[in-house]
């Protein structure tokens, strides 16, 4: 695939990055006639602006566009233009040396690099639809990889605190139900990365009783109910940790959610960026007693 990257270049059309019906501004790539391309942010459905190529108005179901090649192909920028997978090699990789490459147009920016683009059709097939040579003007081309990651960053899982029932002391071979009290059951979406916005999906709970048995996977439980229920098989007797003048456990969850991404409102599919978000942990101590009950004759 690497050798493809080689070919003749060809004319293409204006680039769009991402221009879904319902985001108020989209980021497009403009050839200026000279062979360099210069991106701007224009208002969806603008003059500036085009339609999107992929059809539809990127609410849609699935990923519109596939950035997963950066181990394989080693591009420096990866973006979207419209259904196809774009990705430059800046400079390009037969052009390496400045003196080599082709004079400049006076309008073209001194700082303008010779570069490399090749656009793919999605997968399975990823076939090649377009490979040119062009000037690209540094810091002008958005890469989706690195905002991705910027836009997890943005991400901030909500404040909760463990809740658990008994509330007062837990029983052993009784089940003990935990949720996560003051989180909200719903998606969380972080602040925008140039266009690119992480959300996460509530995916389930993780608990620790603290007994030593391990961390087991519940529903996302935010309110009380036995969805999320651990049984104790023995008391807190003997534990180091004292409250309330009582050994307990240390009980602790955290919140994990699956992550999605969108650029400009346009869902999509980044491999290099983390698909899982889980909160800081979050412990309670938790007092575990032992009951016995006596039977014996009736007098």
């Amino acid at each position: 695939m690497r050798s493809a990257l080689l070919l003749l270049a060809v004319a293409v059309a204006p680039l769009l990055v991402a221009t879904p019906a319902a985001a108020e501004t989209c980021t497009v790539a403009v050839e200026l006639g000279n062979g360099a391309i210069r991106y701007e942010t224009v208002e969806c459905g603008s003059d500036g602006g085009t339609t999107n190529p992929g059809g539809g108005d990127g609410g849609g179901e699935g990923p519109t566009c596939y950035l997963g090649r950066k181990e394989a192909m080693n591009y420096q920028r990866g973006f979207c233009d419209g259904a196809l997978s774009c990705y430059q090699y800046v400079p390009a990789p037969s052009a390496s040396d400045p003196s080599t490459w082709p004079a400049k147009d006076p309008a073209v920016s001194p700082a303008a690099i010779w570069s490399n683009q090749a656009c793919f059709s999605q997968p399975p097939a990823e076939a090649l639809v377009s490979n040119e040579y062009l000037w690209v003007e540094p810091g002008d081309v958005i890469d989706l990889e690195v905002e991705a990651t910027v836009a997890y960053g943005n991400l901030a899982t909500p404040a909760f605190s463990l809740g658990f029932n008994p509330p007062r002391l837990a029983v052993v071979d009784f089940p003990t139900w935990f949720w996560a009290e003051g989180a909200t059951a719903g998606t969380i979406t972080g602040s925008s990365a140039a266009g690119m916005v992480a959300s996460g999906r509530p995916l389930h709970l993780e608990i620790d009783p603290g007994d030593g048995s391990g961390t087991q996977t519940c529903p996302f439980s935010t309110v009380q109910s036995d969805a999320c229920a651990s049984t104790y098989e023995r008391s807190s007797a003997g534990q180091s940790r004292i409250v309330d003048d009582l050994p307990v456990y240390t009980a602790r969850a955290r919140l994990v959610y699956a992550v999605t991404y969108a650029f400009n409102g346009a869902p999509m599919t980044i491999a290099s960026a983390p698909d899982t978000l889980a909160s800081p942990w979050q412990d309670a101590a938790v007092p575990v007693a032992e009951i016995q009950t006596l039977v014996g004759p009736r007098p």
